[in-house]
């Protein structure tokens, strides 16, 4: 393995760094023990709030961007509010020309030279003449043009498409999670390293599960259980054919909901078997994974279920339950889906978690976590750090 060090890293993410931990805070929290990191949080616009599960996190201020030193090497940056309707093109370049600015002058006031320009949010294709870099790596997870956007979906998903293609012609290293992804652009990058989304070891493990939590007092078991964000891209008449069929069992939902998704979830929980606990802190979510007789990952079908990489499955996996999911083409190409129950459809669907309740399948937890090991966030940053200084020294 070859390590990075000595770097100046600028990072342009989609998520605060204080909230559920996805790939960017485990990677650049990695990225900060032995180089200097600036973290870019996302921004939301002046003239709407926020999602209710972000209001305490998005604090961004009207019109001044706020820097903040972490410990080690990390410094936090929120940008300003974003400029009304910043879907708009003309807006949206106005928009992240302002925030490259921003951030150009907080890398200069940190003495950042060289800096490897480290993207995950594509609308920074505008800012890449504003902001001083040598390096650019893309960290690319999703298929972010198939994701909905207001007024011409279309012509927004074209837009963003050929932001992500000319991010990734200009790119050093383009990072995919998905085989998928490294399929569609792989042909326009120079290099690419497929790096899978993964679990915390540290907090995901059998025996590291706390008591059964008190919330889960009362709901009649055997519970078939999904934890994350509650959002359009679920198949709510899948989660709701499952509750009917099993009027035994309780389907119980963990996470925050989004405001386009609050009608399904409502017309969900009027099932009488069917409980949504709301968002819980990330250091009790292993105690309720545990609790789970059967874990789901129903993804609506879709371009978006082709190309996401569930960290919610390997979660699962590493906790040792059995997982019951819908088809996902980049899922079903990785090595832990030996261990995942596919289904297609209701009936498969319910068919599969009746299994997953046999003895024989819930006695097979060792060869689940094993086959969670690969996907760590440690094993997985091992082999991206050394992908991505490789392609820094080439």
């Amino acid at each position: 393995m070859v390590a990075m060090t000595g770097r100046d890293i600028i990072c342009l993410s989609t998520h605060y760094w204080d909230g559920r931990r996805f790939r960017k805070q485990e990677f650049m929290s990695r990225f900060a023990r032995s180089n200097r990191v600036l973290y870019v949080e996302p921004s939301f616009s002046m003239v709407r709030r926020p999602e209710p599960h972000l209001r305490e996190l998005a604090s961004n201020r009207f019109m001044r961007a706020r820097v903040e030193s972490r410990n080690g090497g990390l410094s936090l940056l929120k940008p300003p509010r974003g400029l009304p309707k910043w879907t708009n093109p003309w807006i949206e370049r106005l928009t992240y020309q302002w925030y490259g600015r921003s951030i150009a002058r907080a890398a200069g006031r940190r003495g950042f030279r060289d800096a490897v320009l480290w993207i995950y949010e594509p609308s920074y294709v505008y800012s890449l003449d504003v902001i001083p870099h040598r390096h650019l790596v893309f960290d690319l997870v999703d298929d972010l043009s198939a994701y909905p956007y207001g007024g011409d979906r279309e012509a927004r998903a074209a837009a963003v498409e050929g932001h992500v293609r000319q991010i990734v012609e200009q790119s050093d290293l383009l990072v995919v999670t998905a085989q998928t992804l490294r399929d569609r652009y792989s042909a326009l990058a120079r290099r690419v390293a497929h790096v899978s989304n993964g679990f915390d070891a540290r907090t995901f493990s059998p025996n590291g599960a706390g008591a059964r939590p008190d919330a889960l007092a009362g709901i009649p078991r055997p519970i078939i259980g999904f934890i994350g964000t509650i959002f359009g891209f679920l198949d709510f008449d899948l989660l709701a054919a499952v509750a009917r069929s099993h009027p035994d069992k309780s389907l119980v939902m963990v996470g925050p909901v989004e405001a386009t998704s609050r009608t399904e979830l409502a017309e969900l929980e009027a099932l009488p078997n069917v409980f949504h606990l709301g968002p819980q802190p990330q250091s009790a979510v292993p105690s309720y994974v545990a609790a789970f007789d059967v874990c789901v990952n129903p993804f609506a079908r879709g371009p978006v279920a082709d190309s996401v990489s569930p960290l919610k499955v390997y979660e699962y996996l590493a906790m040792g339950r059995p997982v019951v999911s819908s088809p996902m083409r980049a899922l079903q190409m990785e090595d832990a889906a030996r261990m995942v129950e596919f289904a297609d459809g209701p009936r498969e669907f319910a068919a599969k978690i009746d299994r997953c309740l046999t003895n024989e399948v819930q006695r097979a937890t060792p060869d689940r976590v094993e086959a969670s090991r690969a996907y760590s966030w440690d094993r997985l940053f091992g082999a991206l750090e050394s992908a991505c200084e490789n392609a820094l020294q080439a």
